[in-house]
């Protein structure tokens, strides 16, 4: 329980603090950018690579949340945030960062 509540903290530091990047194929990801924190937290995820697309970064944080859910409340339906609900998030976020970046130059 414990690490899945560490993940759970890691999940929401990066998702607080980092934006998605869109690339030349249309898609989102979420890189590490080589720093060591983040490299750390990406290593802690689980994610072996300097980036994951963002849907399945998303998908990983559902699946946490699901297993934390799963053992404290086994008995309800889950109803909490679902990797559909970050991805647009995220993309708001992102939206948001780039008209910003578009107004200030």
């Amino acid at each position: 329980m414990e690490l899945l509540e560490a993940k759970d903290a890691i999940f929401r530091l990066i998702g607080q603090f980092h934006h998605a990047r869109k690339t030349d194929d249309g898609e989102f990801y979420i890189y590490n950018y080589c720093e060591s924190a983040l490299e750390s937290a990406f290593t802690v995820l689980g994610i072996e690579e300097d980036y994951i697309k963002l849907i399945d970064f998303c998908q990983m944080w559902e699946d946490n949340n699901r297993a934390i859910w799963a053992i404290n409340r086994p008995n309800e339906p889950y109803c909490s945030a679902t990797a559909d609900m970050y991805y647009k998030t995220f993309i708001e976020d992102y939206e948001h960062w780039i008209n910003w970046l578009n107004e200030t130059d």
